[in-house]
């Protein structure tokens, strides 16, 4: 039985199976043309010459067939994974620079160090209001550094407008405001010195009660074992912290570093530490050096109000 074909014959094709091709073909190869494509698929003349097929093809899908296909663009941004959320940090410092006021570009250098170090200005230097602007302009707490009495004065003098074992109550309390008014914006204050004063329940009681009237906190330096500012504070509502760490009473970087070591050990055992250093170019040098490594042991850096166990909110803060 004679296959069925569905195509036309071309030419070629019917000399193949022994036809004489009709004159219309032979014109069709000498031309190039077929005349199965001189029609468009409505059946009307095109007028325009085809290429020659080959197996059935138009030479030009031939050539189409061997193109590299358009490559699949990349999957929209939303089908991805989304990144995993930074962990949260594992503990929370405070590091508290002391007797700021005295020398305006050690504050300058203080506050280019990128954490957040609270600064505790002494009131009635040279400097101490421009220190507190630059603090406040680059985002820093600023604390009020009060001078109070030391073991072994007068020969250890506190500084002016200190805070004194013999003075009566209303000199104590003239004295804190005064300090107070000249170091406006505070959130809280720490005693320069102080170990003698410290340890007196009186005197301290009147330094608590104008805190608690203007919801500031207290900050015990603890330069003395036998203070009372704890009991002090919590008699009198007042929000207190006390120091963990000191940094740098020793003048050395391997010193310094060796105690930031021992306040993100002791973050991480309590959850939270304060450290107390001075602007000594020393300190500002190593921790400049170091502000990284809080960042890579999760430890947070924080003003010293974040680390109130007597919680106040902002508003109450002044």
């Amino acid at each position: 039985m004679q296959r069925e074909d569905a195509t036309e014959s071309s030419p070629v094709s019917a000399r193949h199976q022994g036809e004489r091709p009709s004159t219309e073909q032979r014109a069709a190869v000498q031309n190039g043309t077929s005349p199965a494509a001189e029609t468009s698929r409505g059946g009307e003349p095109t007028g325009a010459p085809q290429k020659e097929t080959v197996a059935g093809l138009p030479k030009g899908e031939l050539l189409a067939l061997n193109v590299a296909p358009k490559p699949r663009p990349e999957p929209p941004a939303a089908t991805l994974p989304p990144r995993e959320p930074a962990l949260p940090p594992v503990a929370r410092v405070a590091i508290v620079i002391d007797d700021l006021g005295r020398d305006l570009d050690a504050a300058r250098a203080l506050a280019d160090i990128p954490i957040s170090i609270t600064f505790s200005v002494l009131p009635f230097q040279n400097h101490s209001r421009e220190v507190m602007a630059l603090a406040r302009a680059r985002g820093r707490e600023v604390m009020l550094h009060m001078p109070m009495e030391p073991e072994g004065y007068p020969q250890v003098n506190p500084g002016r407008g200190a805070l004194l074992v013999s003075m009566r109550s209303r000199d104590i309390h003239k004295n804190l405001l005064t300090a107070l008014d000249e170091t406006p914006h505070v959130r809280g204050i720490n005693n320069h010195m102080g170990s003698r004063f410290t340890e007196q329940p009186e005197q301290m009681g009147v330094v608590m009660k104008e805190l608690q009237r203007r919801k500031l906190f207290f900050l015990d330096s603890a330069t003395t074992v036998r203070s009372v500012a704890m009991d002090s504070a919590q008699s009198h509502g007042v929000p207190y912290l006390r120091r963990d760490v000191f940094l740098d009473h020793v003048l050395a970087e391997s010193f310094v570093r060796a105690q930031l070591g021992q306040l993100i050990r002791r973050a991480r055992v309590q959850g939270t530490a304060v450290a107390i250093g001075h602007p000594h170019e020393v300190t500002l040098k190593v921790l400049k050096e170091e502000s990284a490594a809080f960042g890579r042991e999760k430890i947070a850096v924080v003003p010293a109000s974040q680390l109130l166990s007597v919680k106040m909110s902002r508003s109450e803060i002044r």
